[in-house]
C-alpha cells in the first residue's frame, strides 16, 4: 500500500430524486439515465482538471489537488467546475430528462478542502483501487447531504481560502458538527 498525504479540494456531487425516478424506469432506462448523468459530471470534472475518485450510488466524488504554489488557480478551477455542473444539469441534462416525461432530477454539491491520505489498496490477484481517506472526505459528504437541490454548499476550510470578492457571493446558511467540531456552511452564489 502506498501512502501519500495531500491537500485536496474534495466534492460530492449528488443527484437528487434519482431513486424516486428509478422506481418508474425499466432497468435498461435506469442504466442509460444514470450513465448519462454520471458521465456528464465526470466529463465536466476532467475538463476543469479535476479527478473523479469514485462513484457512490448516484453521487460523483472528485477532487482537485491543492498545490502549495498556484493554489488560487486550482481553487478557481474547482469552483468553476461546480458551477458548470449546475449549468449542465439545469440547461442540458434536466430538459432532456423532462422531455422524456421523467420527473425532474435535482443536483446538489458539497465541497471543502483539507488534508487526506491517498491510498492505493491492492487485494492480491484481484484488483487495485485508489481511495482517499481523511476527515475532510467525510465532511464533504456531510456538507452535500445538507445542501438543497440546486445548491452548492462549501465548508469553512474552503470559505477561508476564498478571495474577498468571492466571499461576498456566499451566504452562511447552515452548520454541521463532525467529530465535535462545528463547521459553518456557506451557500455559493455564482457571479
Amino acid at each position: 500500500m502506498e501512502n501519500r498525504p495531500l491537500e485536496l479540494i474534495v466534492f460530492y456531487a449528488d443527484l437528487v430524486c434519482l431513486a424516486e425516478t428509478a422506481e418508474i424506469l425499466s432497468p435498461k432506462q435506469l442504466k442509460r439515465l444514470s450513465h448519462t448523468l454520471l458521465n456528464e459530471m465526470t466529463n465536466v470534472t476532467r475538463d476543469f482538471g479535476g479527478t473523479v475518485l469514485k462513484y457512490v450510488e448516484d453521487c460523483v466524488v472528485g477532487f482537485f489537488v491543492l498545490p502549495a504554489v498556484g493554489w488560487t488557480q486550482q481553487l478557481d478551477r474547482a469552483l468553476l467546475c461546480t458551477e458548470m455542473m449546475q449549468k449542465v444539469m439545469e440547461h442540458s441534462v434536466g430538459p432532456i430528462v423532462q422531455s422524456e416525461g421523467l420527473p425532474a432530477i435535482g443536483f446538489r454539491i458539497g465541497v471543502d478542502c483539507g488534508g487526506v491520505q491517498v491510498l492505493s489498496v491492492r487485494a492480491e490477484g484481484i484488483y487495485t483501487e485508489v481511495d482517499a481517506f481523511g476527515d475532510i472526505v467525510n465532511v464533504a459528504k456531510k456538507i452535500c447531504d445538507k445542501a438543497e437541490s440546486g445548491e452548492v454548499l462549501i465548508g469553512k476550510n474552503l470559505w477561508r481560502l476564498l478571495h474577498a470578492s468571492r466571499k461576498m457571493g456566499c451566504t452562511k446558511r447552515k452548520s454541521l458538527v463532525s467529530d465535535g467540531e462545528t463547521y459553518d456552511l456557506y451557500s455559493l452564489e455564482y457571479q
